[in-house]
């Protein structure tokens, strides 16, 4: 088993940051950050995470995620997946059935539900952030 501290990482530019159910914030752009290299391709983009509210879904304050657009507006019921309503994003599980559009939180319960909720990524990867001393959280 290699030791991710060993991994060849990129130094990719941030897209924002992510607050559950906020626009995603830019302001603090151009900020960078360092992923595994094999794991992010040249058409995904990168976001941090902010707050508490996605640790259900193992995803810590800080983390990085890895979205692969998709600009289409499809996603398959049970992925992981970058909502927009309007201004705001919310991230969770994607379901559809008979018209109706829902993000469901990790216990499957309806974080949103609207006809207008659009899927703009699913997440890739998880990458954890850095802790004091350089080493990356397991």
């Amino acid at each position: 088993m290699r030791d991710p501290g060993d991994l060849p990482l990129a130094t990719v530019a941030l897209t924002g940051v992510l607050s559950q159910g906020a626009p995603i914030d830019e302001s603090s752009l151009p900020e960078a950050a360092e992923v595994p290299a094999d794991q992010i391709d040249a058409h995904e983009y990168v976001l941090r995470v902010k707050g508490t509210s996605l640790r259900a879904f193992g995803i810590e304050p800080a983390d990085l995620l890895i979205i692969e657009p998709r600009p289409e507006g499809r996603a398959a019921t049970g992925e992981l997946v970058l909502a927009e309503l309007g201004e705001r994003v919310f991230l969770g599980r994607w379901w559809m059935k008979q018209g109706r559009r829902v993000l469901m939180d990790a216990v499957i319960q309806p974080i949103t539900e609207n006809a207008d909720l659009r899927v703009i990524g699913t997440v890739t990867v998880i990458v954890r952030h850095e802790t004091p001393g350089g080493r990356r959280r397991q």
